[in-house]
């Protein structure tokens, strides 16, 4: 359902008597967030999980997307992508129940060291 108010009228045609309820459905205006590691990607460690932060539930589905040279390894439907170069990561938090989504960009810039 879209957001608003919605009202259900009810008529009993034996009596003539009427019942009138309503209901209100609100945004969900949770905003997710994401966050980097303190970690940088150099020899040692060469993928990260990045850890977004957002409403949880059956109800929301997660859609990581990299660009900017960034790739995302695995978990891109989750809140924890593991990723392996550094770029640009957006996260897009999405509620099945209202259709109300959100989206969250941050740049990853990642020390990437090549030692010879």
């Amino acid at each position: 359902m879209r957001r608003g108010n919605y009202y259900l009228e009810v008529l009993d045609e034996a009596n003539g008597c009427t019942a009138l309820d309503s209901l209100t459905i609100f945004n969900d205006l949770s905003a997710p967030f994401v966050w980097r590691p303190s970690d940088t990607l150099n020899c040692d460690i060469n993928q990260l999980n990045l850890q977004g932060d957002a409403s949880v539930g059956s109800n929301f589905s997660y859609q990581w997307s990299a660009g900017a040279g960034g790739n995302i390894v695995s978990g891109g439907n989750s809140l924890t992508p593991l990723i392996d170069a550094s770029g640009t990561y957006s996260l897009l938090v999405t509620n099945s129940y209202n259709g109300c989504n959100s989206k969250f960009r941050r740049s990853k810039l990642l020390q990437i060291m090549h030692l010879r």
